[in-house]
């Protein structure tokens, strides 16, 4: 039987003056629910799609917030995603004013002739 392994991470930049005793735990809360997900045999992809949905609505993580804003102050956000068995691939970059980017890039991997959108049309998109 194949083993599987899920492997994510709250972005970059730990501060070692920081407490991050919240993020470990829901981390290994959203850990727990994707493996009880793969475990029922859900596919990689969805599992994938819904553990960024869970860190992106946590407000923990800068997923579904942004790092940093651009020049002009906004915050843009990009998300993307393949699927390894197909070689499918979608993505948004610079999406403004929403909090799921990565529900937006599977949807331009399944509903699009396309593997990437951006800016005003990857919002349009979405």
């Amino acid at each position: 039987m194949a083993r599987t392994a899920l492997i994510l991470h709250g972005g970059a930049g730990a501060r070692r003056e920081r407490n991050y005793d919240a993020e470990v735990v829901h981390m290994r809360e959203v850990v727990e629910a994707m493996k009880a997900r793969l475990d029922a045999g859900a596919s990689a992809v969805d599992v994938a799609v819904e553990a960024v949905v869970m860190l992106e609505d946590s407000g923990l993580y800068v997923a579904g917030r942004g790092a940093s804003p651009n020049l002009a102050g906004a915050y843009e956000l990009d998300a993307s995603l393949m699927d390894g068995a197909s070689g499918k691939a979608g993505a948004v970059a610079a999406l403004q004013g929403f909090r799921n980017p990565v529900v937006a890039a599977r949807a331009v991997m399944d509903r699009t002739p396309h593997v990437m959108l951006a800016g005003e049309g990857a919002a349009l998109f979405a």
